[in-house]
């Protein structure tokens, strides 16, 4: 390297990180500024994966032993503010960017950080949650997928659901039960798979969207060394609240979105599409003034998050009040989409953004129901903050075997 190019790697490295962002962005991902997400390919998307980790715009407070920047939590906020700013195709990775990966970095071996981070800041690995279950959605301390012990690792049997990604996963985080004969919510134990192994199937869910978004994933004697138990054997509960709480906190920060369905139902999409199509005759004021002071809660709610958990902060149960409010926020702008926009809202005008916003309203639903639903974070909000009593439960000190046992008994014997 020549002097020349020393002088300008060192200019570079003293460049703000937000300046450094916004300059690569605008010479690499032009394609992606604005508008509805440029269609991608996994392979086209995991190549721009390569190049943004490359440019050091991924994993930026990551230890550097992680393939991260080891970069302050400022710089990582500044890179952030640059990326959404752009539509980037990065949703396969959103588990592994904003919830495996940072659990990984929080609890992981040294030797589990050097295997497995690296390629997911480069795309080569995509993540998925094996979390809920046909019989474990809102009580997922009552899954019953099962990790037997046997020589050097663990053999898994169960069935999820409403998973996420998987079609597309290279590796899934799976919550399985080791011990039975604990309470519910022990004897649980975090395990990383090998999605792409003999015993894992994969059958997409088609929803009232038209959209395969969601699989159901049946484990059939799949393999799971021990050297990919993440955290403590029995201890993966903690382990999950943990992957939960960072979930929550990259929903706030945008991590991994292409920001297509919020962006259709945001103020100023309604209110043109209200402008070109709507019901002059209509009287919508009310309507818009709630979806724009909504919209504006919202974006201060997250900088909130995002600032107190950058900081440091425990978020503790706030975090199911934020998750409440958000949902929350986006169906009730999806409605006042629909309000204001009448049969329009869900007419196909052969644009993006209206395909879009079939889209928002179509699946907005689900908002009430995709990580934990709304009546379980109100229970949350109200026991750990209001301080409210607990709701009376007959399954305290017993363990999951035995509740089983009571319900197989309760159904007749199924």
């Amino acid at each position: 390297m020549s002097a020349l190019d020393v002088a300008a790697a060192v200019a570079n490295s003293r460049r703000a990180p937000g300046e450094r962002a916004h300059d690569w962005l605008l010479r690499h991902a032009a394609a992606y500024a604005g508008g509805e997400p440029a269609e991608a390919d996994l392979d086209t998307a995991r190549a721009l994966m390569r190049e943004l980790h490359r440019a050091g715009l991924l994993g930026v407070t990551w230890p550097t032993s992680a393939g991260g920047a080891g970069a302050s939590e400022d710089d990582e906020r500044a890179i952030v503010a640059e990326l959404s700013r752009y539509q980037l195709p990065l949703r396969p990775f959103r588990v592994g960017l904003g919830t495996v990966g940072p659990t990984i970095v929080d609890i992981g071996t040294e030797s589990q950080r050097a295997r497995l981070c690296p390629g997911i800041l480069a795309g080569e690995h995509v993540w998925c949650q094996l979390f809920s279950e046909p019989e474990a959605g809102s009580d997922l301390a009552g899954l019953r997928a099962r990790a037997v012990p046997v020589d050097g690792g663990y053999r898994v049997a169960g069935r999820k659901v409403w998973t996420s990604g998987a079609e597309t996963a290279s590796h899934g985080a799976l919550l399985a039960r080791t011990d039975p004969d604990r309470s519910k919510h022990r004897g649980l134990t975090m395990l990383m798979l090998d999605m792409r192994q003999p015993g894992v199937t994969v059958s997409p869910l088609r929803d009232m969207s038209g959209r395969t978004h969601f699989n159901e994933v049946l484990l059939e004697d799949a393999f799971v060394p021990d050297d990919m138990v993440l955290g403590r054997p029995d201890d993966g509960w903690a382990v999950a609240s943990r992957m939960l709480q960072h979930e929550r906190v990259a929903v706030a920060r945008g991590v991994g979105r292409d920001g297509a369905e919020t962006r259709s139902v945001s103020f100023a999409n309604v209110l043109r599409l209200h402008r070109e199509h709507g019901d002059p005759r209509a009287d919508v004021r009310a309507d818009l003034v709630a979806l724009f002071v909504g919209e504006h809660l919202v974006d201060l709610l997250k900088l909130r998050m995002s600032q107190e958990a950058e900081a440091g902060m425990d978020l503790g149960a706030r975090e199911s009040m934020a998750k409440l409010l958000l949902g929350r926020q986006d169906i009730e702008a999806a409605r006042s989409a629909v309000r204001i926009l009448g049969p329009t809202a869900v007419f196909d005008g052969g644009d993006a953004d209206s395909r879009a916003l079939i889209l928002a309203v179509t699946s907005s639903p689900s908002l009430s129901i995709a990580g934990g639903t709304e009546e379980i974070q109100k229970n949350i909000v109200g026991e750990r903050i209001l301080g409210l009593p607990r709701e009376p439960s007959t399954q305290q000190g017993r363990t999951f075997r035995e509740i089983i046992a009571e319900g197989r008994a309760i159904g007749g014997g199924n």
